[in-house]
């Protein structure tokens, strides 16, 4: 099948282009930032904001299940963390 936007530089806004499967994780950041999360199973989310220099987590409570949400991660915690399939949207 022929690609019609190949030649377009995508931005932030762009439909996402690749999706994997997170594993939360004390000690290690995302291989790459997110463009956003999307989450199966929806509830609290403990992240690390790429524009965090100083590691500082955050906690979000009560994310809906089933939506794609905009956040920039470059770690997602293990502790605090009761959401469940987790996939990062790129």
């Amino acid at each position: 099948m022929s690609d019609p936007f190949k030649s377009l530089q995508p931005g932030l806004e762009s439909p996402a282009m690749q999706l994997r499967s997170l594993t939360p994780s004390d000690v290690t950041d995302l291989d790459r930032p997110t463009r956003g999360l999307y989450l199966g199973s929806g509830g609290t989310v403990v992240v690390t904001l790429v524009g965090d220099a100083t590691q500082d987590k955050v906690t979000l409570v009560n994310l809906a299940a089933g939506g794609v949400h905009g956040l920039r991660v470059k770690r997602l915690w293990a502790t605090g963390t009761d959401a469940a399939d987790i996939v990062g949207v790129y």
